[in-house]
């Protein structure tokens, strides 16, 4: 038995990962998935880019900065996430 996955990129991502038979993914698949997650990526981190511009401002208040700085570390770690699923995908198909 080996490690396999569900994939799902939509407004989310779901990684589901079990012990059971599988047959290997199809190249063409993966790679589709590997560009969503690096897109899904780019939006969170042009999103986390905006919060930390926004936390330049001089006139916020600290509940506000607060609340920016959460933000921020949230997209850090689902960016980890999803930059891990990339990696174990990468690693699936051989291809690094």
């Amino acid at each position: 038995m080996r490690e396999s996955c569900i994939w799902t990129v939509e407004a989310g991502f779901v990684l589901v990962c079990g012990q059971e038979n599988a047959v290997d993914p199809d190249p063409n698949e993966t790679n589709e998935l590997i560009s969503k997650l690096f897109y899904l990526m780019t939006v969170r981190l042009e999103d986390a880019a905006g919060a930390a511009a926004e936390g330049q401002g001089t006139q916020l208040n600290s509940s506000l900065r607060s609340a920016l700085a959460e933000r921020l570390r949230q997209t850090g770690q689902e960016v980890a996430i999803i930059a891990e699923a990339v990696s174990q995908l990468l690693g699936r198909t051989g291809s690094r």
